[in-house]
C-alpha cells in the first residue's frame, strides 16, 4: 500500500534538485490511466553541462539495490530483461519518462561489490516490460484472471502466507516439486490439481519420447506424477538408489552465515557429535565481532584450523555455498589457506554435501531445502522466524547497536541449522536400512 506521505515529499523534492531521494516514491499518470506506484531504493539526481546549455541540464538517474550475482562478480546485464527481478527498474524508468524527468530508458544498478552499473533498455526488454504491464492493468481491470504459483522466491514476497493459502486450498499443481508455473500453464486444460495428476491416466498425452505438453518430456511427466502420489499420500521418504555413508566416530555438521549484500562472512558453526549419539553433540562457533576485513579473517582463520585439524571427522554440509565462500576467502585471506587447500579438503571422501545426497531420494514434500526436510523429520527451530535474511538483520543489530540478544538468536539459529542437517543425514540412514 502506497504511503500518501512518502508519496508528497518526493515530489515536492523532484524540483528542488535534491542529490539524492533515498525510499522515495513515485507515480506515474497519463490521460487514460492514473498508474503506477512505488518506491525505489534509491533516486539520484546530477546536474551537468550538455553542448554548453545553461541552465545545466538536468539528469535523473535511478538505481535499485540488486542481490549479488551468483559468481559474486556482480550482476550480469546482457540478458534479456527478467521482469520479476527488473520489472521494477524498468517500470520506475517508464515513470520518469512519462513525468518528462528521464534522458532516456536506462537506470542503475548496484552489484555486489557496491560498484554502480548502468542498466540500457533495449527494444526487446522495453517490449518484454510493456507487454507484462498490460497483463498487470487487464488483471487489476478483472478482465483476466490470474493464479498465484509456488517458485523459489516465495518466501521472500510480502505476499506469500495468501499465496501459499490459496496453493493449498486449490491444490495447485505447482505444490508438486519442479513443477513450476510454466508446467503448470501447460498442463492446466488437462490436469488442474494435484489429486487429479496422481489419479490421471497419463498414457493419453504420450506422443512419442515427448508428451502433448510442450517443453514437458515423458520421463519428466511420469516422474511428476510419482511425487504427486507422495505429495497426496504423504509416503515416508525413500531412497531411488543405494548410498554409501562413511561411518566415523566423530562428526561435524557445518553451516556459516554471511552477508550477501556486504560479501562479508561473520559466522562459522559446527555442531560436533560422537558415535551418532545426540546426547554427546555440542556446538563451535567463530564469529565475527564487526563486519571489517581483520575480524572477518579471524573468524576465517580459527574455522579453517578447526576445520583441517578435524582429521578423524566425517564434515556435512548442506548445498554448494559453504564451499564457494570459502573459495572465495581463500582468496581474500591467503595467508590462512589457498584455493587449492579448500578444494582438497571438500573434494575429500571425509567431506560430504548432503544436499547431493537428497537428490538420490524422493520425500513428500514441496522442496528440498534444509528447513522443508528437517521440519517433515520433526525438527524444530527456536527462533520463530528463522531465516539467513534474518540473521543478516540480527548481524547488523549486534554490531550497530550492541543487541546481545540479537548476537545470541544469530548463534542459536546457525546451531540450529547445523542440528537439522544432522536431523536429515539420520533421516536418509533410516531409509538406506530400508533397502
Amino acid at each position: 500500500m502506497l504511503d500518501w506521505k512518502y508519496y508528497k515529499l518526493t515530489s515536492d523534492l523532484y524540483p528542488r534538485s535534491k542529490p539524492s531521494i533515498c525510499a522515495g516514491t513515485q507515480d506515474g499518470k497519463t490521460q487514460i490511466h492514473i498508474a503506477w506506484l512505488g518506491g525505489p531504493d534509491k533516486l539520484m539526481v546530477l546536474e551537468h553541462v550538455v553542448n554548453g546549455s545553461n541552465p545545466p541540464q538536468q539528469e535523473w538517474r535511478l538505481a535499485r539495490l540488486a542481490q549479488p550475482a551468483p559468481s559474486g562478480a556482480g550482476v550480469v546485464l546482457t540478458s534479456p530483461i527478467v521482469i520479476r527481478q527488473n520489472g521494477k527498474l524498468a517500470l520506475y524508468t517508464d515513470i520518469l519518462e512519462r513525468k518528462g524527468m528521464s534522458v532516456g530508458r536506462h537506470g542503475f544498478i548496484w552489484d555486489s561489490h557496491g560498484r554502480e552499473v548502468r542498466y540500457d533498455f533495449n527494444n526487446r526488454m522495453w517490449e518484454k516490460y510493456l507487454a507484462a504491464l498490460e497483463e498487470v492493468r487487464t488483471a487489476l481491470a478483472g478482465k483476466q484472471t490470474t493464479m498465484p504459483g509456488a517458485s523459489g522466491n516465495c518466501k521472500q514476497c510480502v505476499w506469500y502466507s495468501y499465496c501459499d493459502g490459496e496453493l493449498l486450498k486449490n491444490d495447485d499443481l505447482t505444490l508438486v516439486r519442479e513443477l513450476g508455473v510454466t508446467k503448470r500453464n501447460e498442463m492446466y486444460p488437462h490436469i488442474k490439481t494435484v489429486a487429479e495428476l496422481a489419479s490421471a491416466n497419463i498414457d493419453q498425452f504420450k506422443s512419442g519420447k515427448r508428451t502433448v505438453f510442450r517443453g514437458l518430456g515423458w520421463d519428466t511427466l511420469v516422474k511428476l506424477q510419482e511425487r504427486a502420489k507422495r505429495f497426496n499420500a504423504k509416503t515416508p521418504p525413500s531412497l531411488t538408489e543405494p548410498i554409501k555413508l562413511p561411518v566415523n566416530r566423530r562428526e561435524l555438521f557445518f553451516d556459516i552465515e554471511d552477508d550477501t549484500f556486504s560479501g562479508v562472512c561473520y559466522l562459522h558453526g559446527f555442531v560436533e557429535r560422537m558415535n551418532h549419539d545426540n546426547s554427546t553433540e555440542r556446538y563451535v562457533s567463530f564469529i565475527a565481532n564487526t563486519p571489517n576485513a581483520k575480524d572477518e579473517e579471524q573468524a576465517f582463520r580459527e574455522a579453517w584450523e578447526f576445520l583441517a585439524n578435524a582429521t578423524d571427522a566425517v564434515v556435512y554440509y548442506y548445498s554448494h555455498h559453504e564451499r564457494t565462500t570459502y573459495i572465495k576467502l581463500s582468496a581474500k585471506y591467503p595467508t590462512v589457506c589457498s584455493e587449492a587447500d579448500v578444494k582438497k579438503l571438500f573434494d575429500s571422501d571425509r567431506t560430504i554435501d548432503l544436499l547431493k545426497i537428497v537428490g538420490r531420494s524422493e520425500w513428500p514434500t514441496r522442496d528440498t531445502s534444509i528447513k522443508t526436510l528437517a521440519k517433515f523429520a520433526g525438527f524444530r527451530w527456536r527462533d520463530p522466524h528463522p531465516s539467513g535474511a534474518a540473521s543478516m538483520e540480527w548481524f547488523r543489530q549486534w554490531v550497530d547497536g550492541g543487541s546481545v540478544d540479537a548476537k545470541n538468536r544469530i548463534l542459536d539459529y546457525n546451531e540450529d541449522d547445523c542440528r537439522a542437517t544432522r536431523v536429515v543425514l539420520d533421516e536418509i540412514r533410516k531409509m538406506s536400512s530400508r533397502l
